[in-house]
């Protein structure tokens, strides 16, 4: 039987062969409201993982590092252990969510520009909005936040290329990293699902996510499935596309070159963390 290092509210992590790796089992219990809101959606776990698999994949062929290092079963992966950052890092394509509520920005405006936010993690405070000058204060250096800037805007380039592909907007999405055991490498973790990110049909404007149970719409599983099943044609048809040319494994088209921000030095003050993904 295998170690139960951490039990979130989604997700257990387990012990695995190696030190420096654990083994993230994503189960069939769907919550909202910080916990408050929680049901079983039977095959949740099982598409979750596949889709995070799937997005993770991609992530790693064109150089995001990430903690994914492949599938162990079904909805089990094998990840690089990391000691998180206590932060959430959500960024921002669409107006939806806490942005339409808190401003007069109205809700489905596409943004001219991507917006990042930054989150304390704590589940007891509400997770507060954090200013960068709280976060200096908090112990957070200049380099890394605008390591996690650069690497948020990487990462959605990537995946909203991927869902513009399947007829998907990206919404929002929440993002969190953490350093590896190994080296502290930072790197992203947790999950890429549609647990963690909105995504609308481009033709109906669906919401094909969270949302759903948020608001006890139901179809979560059937639109869950809908974003798998289209994830998987998509790199299927890639991979054909790939072997036919023989001239390129990328799996997307996309330059984040852009986003030339140095590695902060090992040696700078870090803030507190604790050793694993906490939903």
């Amino acid at each position: 039987m295998m170690n139960i290092i951490y039990k979130g509210k989604v997700k257990t992590i387990y012990e695995s062969d190696n030190s420096y790796e654990v083994l993230i089992d994503h189960e069939d219990k769907i919550c909202a409201g910080n916990g408050k809101k929680q049901d079983i959606i039977v095959g949740k776990g099982l598409v979750n993982s596949q889709i995070s698999a799937i997005l993770f994949e991609q992530l790693n062929d064109v150089g995001v590092k990430t903690h994914y290092l492949k599938m162990a079963g079904v909805n089990l992966m094998r990840c690089h252990f990391v000691d998180m950052l206590p932060l959430e890092v959500v960024i921002r394509n669409f107006v939806a969510g806490s942005l339409a509520k808190e401003t007069h920005l109205r809700k489905g405006i596409h943004l001219n520009y991507p917006l990042i936010d930054f989150y304390l993690k704590d589940d007891e405070l509400g997770d507060p909005l954090l200013t960068e000058d709280r976060m200096r204060n908090m112990g957070y250096s200049d380099i890394l936040i605008g390591l996690l800037r650069k690497r948020v805007l990487e990462i959605n380039l990537v995946l909203t290329s991927i869902f513009d592909s399947i007829g998907l907007h990206l919404i929002d999405l929440k993002l969190e990293f953490g350093r590896t055991i190994r080296d502290a490498t930072l790197v992203l973790a947790d999950e890429l699902s549609p647990d963690n990110m909105r995504l609308w049909s481009q033709e109906t404007h669906e919401s094909k996510d969270k949302d759903l149970y948020r608001k006890d719409q139901g179809g979560v599983f059937e639109a869950y499935s809908e974003v798998l099943n289209k994830l998987t044609v998509l790199v299927e048809e890639r991979k054909a596309v790939v072997v036919e040319s023989s001239t390129s494994s990328d799996p997307l088209p996309v330059d984040i070159s852009e986003f030339d921000v140095p590695e902060p030095k090992m040696e700078e003050p870090s803030p507190e963390s604790s050793l694993v993904s906490s939903e």
